[in-house]
């Protein structure tokens, strides 16, 4: 007596090629929301950083004024020409997590820049960088209706330096710091013109 052939249970062409396409729909979906979800996570990783900068330089400036963390014109150096510079002056006294002066979503000055990274902070005629930018001394606000931003990360899309994109986060004089929408820097801008946008966007 003839067994009855058993049933192939396995997927036909066309039904792995219909699975595929759903998986393939899905993944255009969800891919973008997870990636818009860690850049809001890492902006506000990038807020609190510049709470807790603020919070050590206000500790800082009882003792040692604001004098020497503003440059006379804005930067980013942490250490420069074998001295503390700006932030630097900050390191380990009064900001003992070097970590918090990096944007965690800074694609170029970043704590691992193989030129600029903190690796080179102490170092005899090296460059170190953070990824915030402090106001110089000398681009001072025209406003005196709010608090002004003394330090921000910044976007330099024509350089390909950039952190969040479409905006920035900056930290102001009363200690807040939040989002400014919309501001980036030009490569004909000058600093004051800069932080003249930023002052009156925030």
């Amino acid at each position: 007596m003839k067994r009855p052939a058993s049933k192939n249970n396995g997927f036909t062409l066309v039904e792995l090629l219909v699975v595929i396409a759903i998986i393939s729909i899905l993944a255009s979906i969800i891919l973008p929301v997870l990636g818009r979800a860690r850049e809001q996570a890492r902006r506000t990783v990038c807020i609190n950083n510049l709470k807790q900068i603020g919070f050590s330089v206000q500790m800082y400036a009882q003792n040692h004024g604001w004098s020497s963390l503003s440059e006379g014109e804005t930067t980013n150096d942490l250490w420069k020409n074998s001295v503390k510079v700006s932030l630097g002056n900050l390191i380990p006294d009064y900001l003992s997590n070097h970590v918090l002066v990096y944007c965690p979503s800074q694609k170029y000055f970043r704590l691992t820049n193989p030129e600029r990274g903190f690796h080179n902070f102490g170092k005899e005629g090296a460059v170190a960088s953070s990824s915030y930018y402090v106001r110089g001394a000398e681009e001072k606000s025209d406003s005196d209706r709010k608090p002004s931003a003394w330090i921000s990360d910044a976007e330099f899309p024509e350089e390909r330096i950039t952190s969040h994109s479409k905006g920035i986060n900056a930290g102001f004089r009363d200690g807040s710091a939040r989002w400014v929408n919309g501001v980036f820097r030009k490569s004909e801008e000058t600093w004051s013109d800069y932080w003249k946008k930023v002052d009156e966007k925030s």
